[in-house]
């Protein structure tokens, strides 16, 4: 894969009509240096294979897809498995169930000046899951999560105390924190640009 202004590693699992509209919508975003790289750690043949269908019928040459054969069902672990393997400047990391707005990529680098750390506030659509949504950001029904934000690809620290047994944790929040007490230069775009099922 070429360089690029941002690499979408975006985790799968059982949800490829999910991955389908979430590729469609970084197809449709305004500012077209990207690249994808699609991490299935799918938990059947059956489900990679329409993850990978999936991919295909989207058709877009900057989506590669890359099957990680984890026996671990934790998103961040897939996650970091293509962090491995990108070459944009940012890096940013969708749930195969996450679809964002045409403006998303422009809107967030647009904002960064600089900054090692960008990121946005995330709608969930609990009609959907039931998911309370974590990590709030008052007064907003909006969230942070992976989905929402965009590091420098050199400054990428990983997702700290991740779980293994695919449960939910708040390693995605645990990551900001962590990098904002670093010292990484970071920005808040003050918009919900990006819905996460």
């Amino acid at each position: 894969m070429t360089a690029s202004a941002c690499t979408f590693v975006v985790s799968a699992f059982n949800r490829p009509t999910h991955l389908e509209l979430c590729l469609l919508s970084l197809c449709l975003q305004t500012r077209t240096d990207w690249t994808a790289i699609v991490t299935d750690n799918a938990d059947s043949s059956v489900y990679s294979e329409m993850n990978e269908d999936a991919v295909r019928r989207v058709g877009d040459g900057r989506i590669a897809y890359r099957y990680t054969g984890s026996t671990c069902p934790s998103c961040y672990h897939s996650a970091e498995a293509g962090a491995a393997r990108a070459t944009g400047t940012y890096l940013s990391f969708p749930s195969d169930d996450s679809y964002f707005v045409p403006e998303f990529l422009e809107r967030m680098l647009e904002s960064a000046d600089g900054a090692d750390l960008i990121y946005c506030d995330v709608l969930y659509d609990r009609r959907l899951t039931g998911r309370r949504a974590a990590l709030q950001c008052e007064p907003r029904v909006c969230a942070i999560d992976k989905t929402s934000f965009l590091v420098r690809r050199d400054k990428f620290i990983g997702f700290p105390d991740k779980r293994n047994d695919g449960m939910a944790c708040p390693a995605d929040g645990q990551a900001i924190e962590r990098m904002i007490q670093l010292g990484y230069g970071h920005r808040h775009v003050d918009e919900c640009l990006v819905v996460h099922n």
